[in-house]
């Protein structure tokens, strides 16, 4: 029965001025970890704010070359403004480690009920397009990375593409800024 969604919307029953979500797989890199991604809330419409990933010392090449591709060690505040350079990574975003203004998470009801994967990326798609801002801080460093067969990539992928079917809207929406 887990998935990430339902699992972290248990967050809704707790008062807090953020929620940071962080998967069972990633390890901060230094004990700056929480500030560094609490700086990114200064901007009163940043609603997300979340960790670049490091690849573990056992990482293979493909999981390198994911990690260095998809968090730069560039931060970078994304907007409505982003879409037509950044198109849909204008909406990429990580559940390994993510801090949520609490007050935004509660009003939009939190994840979307019984997201098996993508729910930080949906979730910052229906940010983005309610006016919200996403921060990417890569100051806030976690390790992370999996070693991964050739079937699990497979497997990896097919869950993803069934995630964008589902939710065309996203694919839509940033095409629509195109």
């Amino acid at each position: 029965e887990f998935n990430h969604a339902n699992t972290r919307n248990f967050a809704l029953n707790y008062e807090a001025d953020f929620y940071l979500f962080m998967t069972q797989d990633a390890m901060p890199c230094d004990g700056f970890l929480v500030e560094n991604l609490l700086q990114a809330f200064e901007d009163p419409d940043v609603v997300v704010a979340y960790a670049r990933q490091i690849p573990y010392e056992n990482a293979d090449a493909i999981e390198v070359f994911a990690r260095t591709t998809n968090y730069p060690p560039i931060s970078r505040v994304k907007s409505q403004s982003d879409l037509p350079v950044l198109g849909i990574k204008t909406f990429f975003c990580s559940d390994s480690c993510a801090m949520y203004k609490a007050h935004y998470f509660k009003e939009v009801g939190g994840f979307t009920k019984d997201l098996c994967t993508n729910e930080d990326m949906e979730f910052a798609a229906r940010a983005i397009m309610d006016g919200k801002k996403i921060a990417y801080v890569a100051e806030a460093k976690v390790y992370n990375s999996h070693v991964l067969t050739c079937k699990d990539i497979w497997r990896r992928y097919r869950t993803i593409g069934r995630f964008f079917k589902d939710n065309r809207w996203i694919l839509d929406g940033y095409r629509d800024w195109e």
